[in-house]
């Protein structure tokens, strides 16, 4: 997780939340149970909230500029890579897997793309390059 600010929120010593606010990013890796790979999902906005319900995430929710590169699994076999964009977007999990997704933008600009994994050379250098120029612009803050 990286951002600006980051808050945590507790509840009688419990943590229930999560808020990244400022070129907020959160970087998970894939379940080593489902891939021996390395391989991560990511997310990123200009604000993040990560609900955490029994000590796991049970709900994430990306405002402005939203956007999820997400490795699908069926059935523990490997399908490829979901990538989203939109202003907003909503997911909510179920037994530690992602149940539902929502994607909302103004005026209807969301996208959602699937990549199978014959067709990810390309998607897998956009998201290297990616992760590296949001890497690049978080050690840069604060400095002149």
């Amino acid at each position: 997780m990286r951002g600006i600010e980051i808050d945590l929120y507790m509840k009688e010593r419990t943590l229930t939340g999560i808020e990244i606010r400022g070129q907020a990013m959160v970087l998970t890796r894939v379940d080593t149970l489902l891939s021996q790979d390395l391989m991560h999902d990511f997310l990123s906005g200009e604000k993040i909230y990560v609900g955490v319900k029994n000590n796991q995430v049970d709900s994430v929710y990306v405002k402005d500029r939203a956007t999820s590169y997400y490795h699908l699994f069926e059935d523990k076999k490997y399908k490829g890579i979901n990538k989203v964009l939109g202003d907003e977007l909503g997911m909510s999990f179920r037994d530690g897997k992602v149940h539902r997704v929502a994607v909302t933008s103004s005026p209807a600009a969301s996208n959602g793309i699937f990549f199978p994994r014959s067709q990810q050379v390309a998607l897998a250098k956009e998201l290297d390059a990616l992760l590296e120029q949001r890497y690049q612009r978080l050690m840069s803050f604060g400095k002149p």
